[in-house]
Parts: C-alpha cells; structure tokens; sequence
C-alpha cells in the first residue's frame, strides 16, 4: 500500500515539475526552436539519402547497361 502512496507521490511531483516548466514561456520557445531545428535537420538527411540513393541506383544502371535496375530485380 505505501509504495502505491509514494508511486502517486511521486507521479504527482513529475506533473507539478513538469506544469511548472511548461509555464514558463522561454522554456516552451526553446523547445519550440529545438523541435523546429531538428525537423530541419531531418529534412536535410533525408534529401542527403536519396541524392545518395540516386546515384547509387545511377550507377548500378550505368553498369547494368540498357536495362534497368528495377527490371532486373523486378519492382
């Protein structure tokens, strides 16, 4: 019973400390700033992967000669 007592407890100090960060503006912008850069810097990986993937695939056709990757595994 007392572990269930100090497990609420404890939930109800995350809640607090977590209402009490989220009040604060500067805090919700930063995390608003971190969020944003971070999509940006997936998008940026993202379109890194496929210029990679393009070429690779380039490549791969290049030496294939006149049939194309896609023909000669079937997709």
């Amino acid at each position: 019973m007392i572990r269930y007592l100090l497990g609420g407890a404890a939930i109800a100090a995350v809640g607090y400390g977590i209402k009490k960060f989220l009040e604060d503006g500067e805090s919700v912008d930063k995390i608003d700033e971190f969020l944003t850069n971070a999509y940006e810097k997936l998008d940026g990986f993202e379109q890194q992967a496929n210029d990679f993937f393009d070429a690779l695939r380039a490549k791969i056709d290049a030496d294939l000669g006149d049939n194309s990757l896609a023909e000669k595994i079937n997709i």
